[in-house]
């Protein structure tokens, strides 16, 4: 809508010399948001003629002679309002005509942007080591709309992108196309890549333009890529080591933490080739990585499978193994580990007369179930311990070792029954003592009649 300002009576009188009508405010050129409102200025000294204002050489209004204000105010520009306003006055037979010129530029916020082929937020798929486009389009911007590209929320230099613009399919307005080339890297996985729309329309409150109504800020569209690598990154294994050996009865911690590996790989355990535990998660970790000097802390995420084994003695000897496979490993990797768990003898046992004649020999055998390592036995009678046993160490069926011990000791005429015998196995390893203790009646012959009162 166009409105013209009220100007005051003309005066009558010649115009001479310093008398000529003239400018002392003259219109400016303006640039304004679709919807919002313009004013332009023209102050005549000394008017004589008729002023009037024109749009591309086409009347719009038209006032008689005199000095005074002739504003021209606009609310609600649209596109019908953009183009050359002149402020004119006409000649009369005393003063030549004189006009003064300026532009009004409508601008228009883009209608829209994004990423060619994606959905704004969709998740992108590409091998690691490739070459991938990222085509940017945002349509119908006037002026012509900018671009500006962003990796994970930081700014990309512009060298990177290549940036075109045609004539919008809506009238008066321009697209801008913009093509970034990302050499994919493991790193890039996860990362998003994002498409923002500059333009004046879209600026920050305090750079928009006066009296144009409120944009939305940013406009900008984004994805996620996914980089698919066949073998996942570092590895990390906590486990019992060939030779190291954990205590029977005890647990066994095996985790296995790979960093990346994309698509997800599964993480799997199996115990001599059986199929032993297959829950993998997905975890986070804060992460640092120091480039030209600079360090960068992030989020990681890693692929866990954590296995608890409670060590038995069926698990000496037992291979551990984890397997790793994706969809892209032709083969899966592979690490294991044998088991080595030391128990003690579950029991001993002692085989002997139950019975011994005084001043005989008595000949016992003391033998632990299997251990690892082998026991140590130890004889004790009658609570002193007996120095010349002999050991024997075998290995065992189920995979430890049984130790037997045997003792002969001459029974003293005058030892007291029942004898107390004790067998002590001792796994060095573990520090279990297991105790094994049976009696023995010593007998003796009958002595010589005696005679009683």
């Amino acid at each position: 809508m166009l409105t013209l300002g009220l100007s005051s009576e003309p005066l009558r009188k010649g115009a001479t010399g310093s008398h000529l009508q003239k400018f002392t405010v003259r219109p400016e050129s303006v640039e304004v948001v679709e919807g919002g409102d313009v004013l332009l200025t023209c102050v005549v000294e000394n008017q004589q003629g008729k002023a009037q204002w024109t749009k591309d050489g086409f009347a719009l209004v038209r006032r008689g002679g005199g000095a005074g204000e002739h504003h021209l105010a606009i609310t609600g520009a649209t596109l019908t309002e953009d183009g050359e306003y002149q402020c004119q006055v006409g000649p009369t037979s005393v003063s030549p005509p004189i006009w003064a010129a300026a532009n009004v530029t409508v601008i228009l916020p883009p209608s829209g942007v994004s990423i060619v082929g994606w959905g704004d937020g969709a998740q992108v798929e590409v091998l690691a080591g490739t070459s991938l486009n990222l085509d940017c389009e945002v349509l119908g911007g006037r002026p012509a709309p900018r671009v500006a590209w962003m990796r994970g929320g930081a700014p990309l230099p512009p060298e990177l992108q290549d940036d075109s613009t045609r004539v919008s399919s809506e009238p008066r307005r321009w697209d801008t196309r913009s093509r970034l080339t990302v050499n994919t890297l493991p790193a890039d996985d996860g990362v998003p890549y994002t498409c923002r729309a500059l333009h004046p329309t879209l600026a920050s409150p305090a750079t928009l333009i006066p009296n144009a109504p409120s944009q939305p800020s940013p406009m900008e569209a984004t994805v996620t890529l996914s980089v698919l690598r066949e073998s996942p990154g570092a590895t990390n294994h906590h486990r019992l080591h060939p030779g190291r050996g954990g205590r029977g009865g005890g647990a066994a911690h095996h985790h296995l933490y790979l960093q990346g590996g994309n698509p997800r790989p599964w993480v799997l355990w199996y115990r001599n080739g059986n199929l032993l535990d297959d829950t993998t998660t997905t975890s986070s970790f804060l992460s640092s990585s120091s480039d030209g000097g600079q360090e960068e802390v992030g989020v990681a995420k890693v692929v866990v499978n954590a296995h608890e084994l409670v060590l038995t003695p069926q698990e000496d000897t037992a291979l551990l193994e984890c397997r790793v496979s994706n969809d892209l490993l032709k083969e899966p990797l592979v690490a294991n580990v044998t088991l080595t768990v030391y128990y003690a003898p579950a029991s001993v046992s002692i085989r002997g007369p139950a019975q011994v004649g005084a001043g005989d020999t008595l000949n016992l055998t003391c033998e632990t179930s299997d251990s690892n390592p082998p026991a140590s036995i130890t004889w004790t009678l009658q609570g002193e311990v007996v120095e010349n046993s002999k050991s024997v160490v075998a290995k065992d069926g189920a995979g430890g070792w049984v130790t037997s011990s045997r003792v002969s000791q001459r029974v003293d005429s005058a030892a007291v029954s029942p004898l107390r015998v004790e067998c002590r196995a001792l796994n060095p390893a573990v520090e279990q003592v297991i105790r094994r203790t049976t009696t023995i009646t010593v007998t003796r012959p009958a002595g010589p009649p005696v005679f009683q009162d």
